[in-house]
């Protein structure tokens, strides 16, 4: 660990510059909100095209998942397989 000191002027300086920092992304991030009306319909197609035109991938995908689980939780206990 430093030992370093750091005055409670410079301290209070380096907050009031994060803090007027968050509040200009903030308020330009908020201020203007985004319009999702183009992608909300994307994601409809997407979803779609995932969910019903391609369920051997999807169950093949969900496997993988799983054999991923079981691998992290032998390793994790420590059986030997």
């Amino acid at each position: 660990m430093s030992n370093r000191y750091v005055s409670p002027g410079l301290m209070g300086a380096g907050v009031i510059v994060v803090a007027l920092f968050a509040f200009i992304v903030g308020s330009t991030v908020l201020g203007s909100p985004a319009d999702f009306s183009a992608a909300t319909a994307s994601v409809e197609v997407f979803r779609n095209t995932l969910w019903l035109e391609r369920t051997l991938d999807v169950l093949v995908q969900g496997g993988i998942v799983l054999a991923g689980v079981i691998g992290v939780v032998v390793l994790l206990r420590g059986i030997r397989v």
